[in-house]
């Protein structure tokens, strides 16, 4: 696998949408109206966003990875993950200098966005990546 689709599949691990959450099992994540308002994509990005992390952990290639849409509990845990050195948390969305693309994931009232910094990853980069990631869409900042 590529660099790119090395982070970009670790991105979407990460994310609270993409491998559940307190909502139904079956929905990918956590339910909207339980947590800070639906968040749907929108064509830069996600609509309500709750927080964001931004990540360059001794890499040349930072990322950032921002949701809306989440119960209090995925929220915690989206930010108790964002406290590795690094990192930084954030309860708004993340910064967009520099961002090449990212890869999106709304489901059921909540968004997830992967950031990617372009350094070692190009657009096609992510943008592969992201096609073989289920119910994600490439976004440009």
């Amino acid at each position: 696998m590529s660099r790119a689709g090395t982070l970009v599949a670790a991105l979407a691990l990460a994310l609270p949408g993409c491998g559940g959450s307190s909502g139904s099992s079956s929905d990918g994540g956590g339910a909207g109206s339980s947590g800070g308002g639906a968040s749907t994509l929108g064509a830069t990005g996600c609509t309500n966003i709750q927080d964001s992390c931004m990540s360059n952990a001794g890499t040349m290639t930072p990322s950032c990875e921002e949701h809306g849409g989440f119960d209090p509990g995925s929220v915690a845990n989206f930010m108790k993950s964002c406290q590795r050195p690094n990192q930084t948390y954030s309860t708004g969305p993340c910064d967009r200098t520099g961002a090449i693309g990212g890869c999106a994931v709304a489901i059921n009232g909540t968004c997830s966005v992967a950031w990617g910094y372009g350094t070692l990853v190009t657009v096609d980069d992510l943008k592969t990546s992201c096609a073989g990631i289920a119910h994600s869409t490439f976004i440009t900042p």
